[in-house]
């Protein structure tokens, strides 16, 4: 029986902590280990202020009854809200790297090597490639990166894993699968939380990585921290161990956020055909001009090692989800000294000054090296990229992103890479 004190049933005040009990014992059940984020602090500030006024209303009982009158209601509103938002916008409870979109441009004339039409299409897996059943491929490879990787700017068919796909298909005779989950701005964690999180990734047989550019970005914005503790909201659309972050609501805010914060130094806003790139040769022309930076950061050392430990996190992680996994170093433009013509079109420039190409190419060496020693140690297959392709407009358009061309020859040399391997397994 529920406990009556002067004539008042504790009914009203266990309603009203209710709530309280149910948020915590859900968060404190699905939490552990998350890093905060901005949700997070949110639902906080939320619960503090409800926490505050529990005690108010407890303690003066004549408003109890409006109080739980209030609360119940705006429960109730927010399950048909979240109901009405999963039913209208159903990108908002898809799983996955990408929300499923199609999306069509033109290319603008920033980018030499890249022309014409420029088609994005996301299937239902959240994977930029062919909507297909996975079950229906005999070979399945999953191609985890950066922008280098997610190909933006290049048409579907002709970006490097569809063309891997294709090529794979016509060497081996058998209906192959190759999905990207590329996406631009994202780095070693992210790689490592996908292959964790990612449930279709125990399906695929192979994942091929391309990482090391956005690490190294990182670096020199003095951001690992800070980006850290975003991976678990920015790798996939959907999936959370924390039950309100998979809520269509709170999703929902997190897209707007990221949208209002678009004008952040640490973000890129990048229109469909590219004509942005323009403007940000200008910013690196003028960061140049108010600093050129020819030392290496003086947490260079540190960050080295801190990749190297993250690259054996993504190889942990692929050994527990059973895949097979190659790794490929990063290949950019930068050279020691470079033509005038190829130097214009590079675009990575820092908060307080830009690098030269000379620091950039050693410090990016630095960072293949490291991936070499890793696989070479941990005994996992690699592609030396960054030593086969050429430093020139017939691979890239600006710093590190391929063009048509760069995405062919990528494309021939990991499939070549990748018929040897199953030809000696029997694969």
């Amino acid at each position: 029986m529920l406990g009556v004190s002067g004539g008042r049933s504790w009914l009203p005040i266990i309603l009203v902590l209710l709530p309280i009990l149910a948020h915590s014992s859900a968060f404190f059940i699905t939490a552990e280990g998350q890093t905060i984020g901005r949700i997070d602090r949110g639902i906080f500030v939320i619960l503090v202020a409800y926490s505050a006024l529990t005690v108010l209303v407890v303690y003066r009982r004549r408003f109890l009854g409006r109080f739980l009158a209030l609360t119940y209601s705006t429960i109730f509103a927010l399950v048909v809200g979240e109901i009405l938002l999963r039913w209208m916008v159903p990108t908002l409870r898809q799983v996955g790297p990408w929300p499923p979109v199609i999306r069509t441009a033109t290319a603008a004339d920033t980018m030499p090597g890249v022309t014409g039409p420029i088609r994005v299409s996301v299937n239902r897996l959240g994977l930029r490639g062919p909507d297909v059943r996975l079950e229906d491929a005999r070979i399945k490879i999953l191609c985890v990166g950066g922008s280098t990787t997610e190909c933006l700017y290049i048409t579907d068919e002709k970006s490097w894993p569809w063309k891997l796909q294709d090529k794979l298909a016509e060497s081996l005779g058998r209906p192959v699968f190759v999905g990207n989950a590329g996406r631009a701005g994202h780095f070693t964690l992210h790689h490592d939380y996908l292959l964790r999180h990612y449930a279709p990734v125990a399906k695929f047989d192979w994942v091929v990585v391309l990482c090391g550019i956005n690490d190294m970005s990182i670096l020199l914005r003095d951001n690992y921290e800070d980006r850290r503790r975003e991976v678990p909201h920015e790798t996939l659309i959907g999936l959370s161990p924390v039950y309100y972050r998979n809520l269509a609501i709170c999703r929902g805010i997190s897209r707007w956020w990221e949208i209002r914060k678009s004008d952040n130094i640490e973000t890129v806003v990048q229109d469909a055909g590219g004509a942005w790139i323009a403007d940000d040769r200008q910013k690196r022309r003028r960061a140049l001009q108010a600093r050129t930076i020819s030392d290496v950061p003086a947490k260079f050392d540190e960050a080295i090692a801190r990749y190297c430990r993250d690259l054996r996190r993504i190889i942990a992680a692929c050994r527990q989800r059973g895949v097979n996994l190659v790794m490929m170093t990063q290949p950019t433009m930068w050279t020691e000294k470079m033509p005038p013509e190829l130097e214009a079109l590079l675009l990575i420039h820092s908060p307080d000054g830009a690098y030269t190409p000379g620091t950039l190419s050693r410090m990016m060496e630095r960072y293949n090296q490291a991936l070499r020693d890793v696989c070479s140690v941990d005994k996992v297959d690699s592609i030396d990229l960054a030593r086969l392709l050429a430093k020139d407009t017939s691979v890239f358009y600006d710093d590190c992103h391929f063009n048509v061309q760069g995405c062919e020859t990528v494309a021939t040399i990991v499939a070549r890479f990748l018929v040897q391997k199953l030809e000696s397994r029997g694969g």
